[in-house]
């Protein structure tokens, strides 16, 4: 099966990126072509462990999806370009301007915005509305991370609930981060001997202030390392309010902030540590979760209904209210938390059939 993949749309967001990478590369593994699209000087740039069939580049502010079907009615354009005939699903590009037995498939990440929206502006609620309405309409199969996600789906497009499925994506660990030992992954980001991972962008959502007010109350030996771009486009004085909080607390012995690293190094940082925490109060299916079960890591998350699903048949779990005397009670039982690490991943293998049926 020829697949024609664009993966520029979520410019913004690593997490986005992830989660196409992951499925690409799960794609490729069931013996999937596959061909990219790609915008030229793109914000932020995706690297894959394997190289496409075919890379078609397209200016930045052109939309593809009427350059594709232009060109490819485009008799001359066609013949010099016999990769677009071959295409028999494309993922995230609409087929919407001709008739076409090519199926389009399309991913929505969450419904944040209807179930927080405190976190958007009513002009990005309304923008928002409108082009899940239109990918409801628009495509043949409407991608969902969770079954939490398509039961929201189905209740806002009735309509389109046929054409809901839900693929509870895994990752891919990357053979390089078995190659970095422990000696030095600790002597380059000088890591303590015991410390608790934290690997989130700043999103405000994901409740690095509560965390940093838990690390107020905790004993020195307690130690946080944080991974992830620091920056929210929607709050952008956010990153400096934690800062400064940082500061004023005096927690820069306990708070370790590492930033964007590279992906590797921070997986590195992850199978080494004694505890891996995500606290975020909403999530479409969560990429660092999914990568600590892969290394057999404790996790402490919030209490949220994709968490309990993402969870639900993992026994090194704690599950804790946004409560900080219990974070608290959790984050000072690190001293007795051994470092659980699995050598190599088994991750279930992808089944184009839960897509496509």
């Amino acid at each position: 099966m020829h697949i024609l993949i664009d993966d520029t749309y979520f410019s913004r967001w690593q997490g986005g990126h992830n989660y196409l990478k992951n499925i690409m590369i799960a794609l490729k593994e069931s013996g999937a072509i596959l061909h990219r699209l790609k915008r030229e000087n793109e914000q932020l740039e995706t690297e894959y462990p394997f190289d496409f069939t075919h890379v078609e580049k397209y200016p930045k502010k052109l939309s593809f999806n009427r350059l594709y079907w232009k060109l490819k009615r485009n008799k001359t354009w066609r013949k010099l370009n016999p990769w677009i005939n071959q295409i028999d699903l494309t993922f995230q590009v609409a087929n919407t301007d001709i008739q076409s037995n090519v199926k389009s498939v399309r991913w929505i990440p969450d419904f944040q915005h209807v179930e927080m929206p405190e976190l958007f502006s009513e002009q990005e609620i309304h923008k928002r509305d409108k082009e899940f309405e239109e990918f409801a309409k628009d495509y043949d199969i409407i991608l969902l991370s969770s079954y939490h996600a398509q039961s929201i789906f189905n209740k806002l497009y009735p309509f389109a609930a046929s054409k809901s499925r839900v693929y509870q994506f895994t990752v891919n660990i990357p053979d390089e981060v078995y190659e970095i030992t422990e000696s030095q992954i600790r002597e380059k980001y000088h890591l303590p001997e015991k410390y608790i991972h934290f690997p989130s962008q700043w999103w405000k959502h994901k409740n690095h202030q509560f965390i940093f007010e838990v690390m107020t109350q905790v004993e020195e030996t307690v130690h946080l390392v944080c991974t992830g771009k620091e920056d929210d486009y929607r709050n952008p004085e956010y990153a400096g309010i934690l800062k400064e909080f940082i500061k004023m607390e005096k927690l820069e012995s306990k708070i370790q902030l590492l930033g964007d690293i590279p992906y590797s190094e921070m997986l590195a940082i992850m199978r080494f540590s004694n505890i891996v925490i995500n606290p975020s109060s909403y999530e479409g299916w969560s990429t660092t979760v999914e990568e600590a079960k892969l290394f057999g890591k404790k996790l402490i998350v919030l209490d949220t209904p994709i968490f309990k699903e993402q969870l639900y048949n993992y026994g090194l779990i704690e599950i804790l209210p946004k409560d900080e005397k219990c974070w608290l009670t959790s984050f000072s039982n690190l001293k007795d938390s051994p470092i659980s690490n699995l050598d190599k991943s088994n991750k279930p293998k992808f089944n184009m059939n839960q897509i496509l049926i």
